[in-house]
């Protein structure tokens, strides 16, 4: 089976080659442009699925690492501005005016 696909994709190949030559070079060079251009994309396809999964896990871990930090950060400036007394936490938010008008 892995045989007969090999083939197949030769023969194509062969086929597409044969089909170049038949053509003036004003055509030829366009052909050969337009399948760099193809070559090109397959090959930033195949390296972006490649590194799919690594950059993903990277980008996880950045999110993860920047969402601690902020949490950390929000308790710490939660912890500065609170007033406890037991189990009651006054935040400084309440000492002023109930109605700034």
């Amino acid at each position: 089976m892995m045989a007969q696909g090999l083939a197949l994709f030769v023969l194509a190949l062969c086929v597409i080659l044969l089909l170049r030559l038949a053509l003036n070079g004003r055509r030829q060079a366009r052909f050969d442009a337009g399948s760099s251009r193809l070559i090109e994309a397959i090959r930033r396809f195949g390296m972006r699925v490649w590194h799919w999964r690594p950059r993903r896990r990277a980008a996880e871990q950045v999110a993860a690492q920047a969402a601690a930090k902020a949490i950390r950060r929000i308790q710490r400036q939660a912890r500065d501005s609170v007033e406890r007394k037991g189990n009651v936490y006054r935040p400084s938010a309440f000492r002023g005016p109930r109605k700034p008008h």
